[in-house]
């Protein structure tokens, strides 16, 4: 009977070993450039913004397109509700950031850029570990 029960634990073990590894992954190459090119990208806004460019602020949000583009396909393909939510909320503050920034309209782009930051920071809470000895983050 104790011979059973430490197979028993043991399997258990394996397997709930196999879950934490598998909990934390790298990201795919196209995820890490994007996140690099939204880091970037919202260098670029704050400095636009301060300097009211809406020429630049427009031409932040075509930057951005393709890299929200390549987070929602992320998110829905690994089938993560939340994250799947925030990328689309992102998606969203993008155009609008373009809409503003065309219309001249300073509120839009302050509403703007907050839905961007608040995408951000809230799937990076949810979804990111913290920085690695090797520099890099991984997904939870």
């Amino acid at each position: 009977m104790n011979r059973k029960m430490n197979v028993a634990v043991i399997g258990m073990a394996v397997v709930l070993g196999m879950g934490i590894v598998r909990a934390f992954e790298k990201p795919s190459a196209d995820y890490v450039a994007a996140m690099k090119g939204i880091n970037t990208a919202n260098q670029s806004i704050r400095a636009h913004v301060t300097a009211k460019d809406y020429a630049g602020l427009e031409a932040d949000a075509a930057t951005l397109k393709p890299f929200a583009e390549t987070t929602a396909k992320y998110w829905n393909d690994k089938k993560v509700e939340d994250a799947m939510k925030m990328s689309a909320d992102f998606a969203k503050a993008v155009a609008d950031l373009g809409t503003a920034a065309k219309a001249k309209n300073d509120d839009g782009i302050a509403a703007a850029q907050k839905g961007i930051g608040g995408s951000c920071m809230g799937c990076h809470t949810a979804h990111r570990t913290p920085r690695g000895a090797d520099g890099t983050y991984e997904i939870k």
